[in-house]
């Protein structure tokens, strides 16, 4: 599924049902439309959490009956060395922690879809059907509202409409 729908669909819940904040997964881009949503003051703020994952079990290498039979322990030395080399390393895990405005009210939906690309021109970028709304615009000076992208003369790929 697209992981930006998803980041929105997850703010829209979380403003359903009044919570302050919510965990997202870390991207660049949900980074960069957090940072048009914060200047804009549609959220309060966000920041980038960084956990560490525990190792996971350790594998598995024992000789089989079969080996032991053939008197093939001479390769359990090196059986031990490769399980040694075979641990699992914990990684961090990057996630997003957004907060949310509770006086803020408003629904934030996806225009560009990956089944359907939706580009405009500086001309045809759309205008927020309310308005304390805005639409979000990838350009190639990156991402920034509607307004700002056809002030500076530039065409994109619309992101979303926050209604």
């Amino acid at each position: 599924m697209d992981p930006i729908a998803d980041l929105f669909s997850q703010i829209n819940n979380a403003q359903n049902s009044g919570k302050n904040s919510l965990t997202v997964g870390f991207s660049k881009m949900k980074t960069a439309i957090l940072a048009v949503l914060k200047i804009n003051n549609y959220i309060r703020d966000y920041r980038e959490l960084k956990k560490a994952k525990k190792a996971g079990p350790e594998p598995r290498l024992e000789s089989s009956a079969r080996e032991q039979s053939r008197g093939e322990n001479n390769k359990s030395e090196e059986k031990e060395t490769f399980r040694e080399d075979l641990k699992i390393k914990g990684k961090n895990i990057r996630e997003i922690e957004i907060i949310l405005d509770k006086n803020k009210n408003y629904k934030i939906q996806r225009i560009s879809k990956p089944g359907r690309r939706v580009y405009a021109s500086t001309a045809r970028i759309p205008k927020a059907r309310s308005p304390q709304g805005m639409v979000i615009v990838s350009t190639s000076e990156g991402l920034m509202i509607g307004e700002d992208a056809r002030r500076k003369c530039l065409g994109g790929e619309i992101i979303a409409e926050i209604i």
